[in-house]
């Protein structure tokens, strides 16, 4: 069986959403719509609204998803870590059952119903599919070229 890749699924990435103002004091419930379209065709591939909410106690939030019209909204937690030099990083809790992943991405694959971390969907990145002496080549002609 082969695994499904990064590169195929929706991808909801804490970085994306924290460029977006998402986390930014006053808009924490105001929804976000997310739109995909396909790196290589950039034909249109869905859309999501997330609304982001956070407890003045203990900082942990919540993410509410409502991927379908037709299904009913889900909520996952988040939580945020102090960085060495100040300010703070959000992390996605992976919400599949049981995981409880701290991570910075949420992957769809095209057959999934929820947002979940790679390692519960099995997933690989296209470039771990490339053998090494393909590599080689490609990074020798890259080489060749810019010198």
């Amino acid at each position: 069986m082969s695994k499904w890749l990064v590169e195929d699924c929706k991808i909801l990435d804490i970085k994306a959403l924290k460029d977006r103002g998402c986390f930014s004091r006053g808009r924490e419930n105001i929804t976000h719509y997310i739109h995909w379209h396909n790196s290589q065709t950039g034909d249109y591939c869905g859309c999501i609204q997330i609304a982001v909410e956070f407890s003045k106690i203990n900082k942990n939030g919540i993410y509410t998803i409502t991927d379908n019209p037709c299904l009913n909204p889900y909520k996952g937690h988040l939580t945020s870590t102090h960085c060495n030099y100040g300010g703070q990083r959000y992390w996605f809790i992976c919400p599949l059952s049981g995981c409880n992943r701290r991570v910075a991405k949420l992957y769809k694959p095209n057959n999934g119903r929820y947002f979940g971390c790679r390692h519960c969907y099995n997933l690989a990145y296209a470039s771990m599919n490339v053998s090494r002496t393909q590599l080689d080549k490609a990074l020798a002609k890259m080489f060749r070229k810019y010198g």
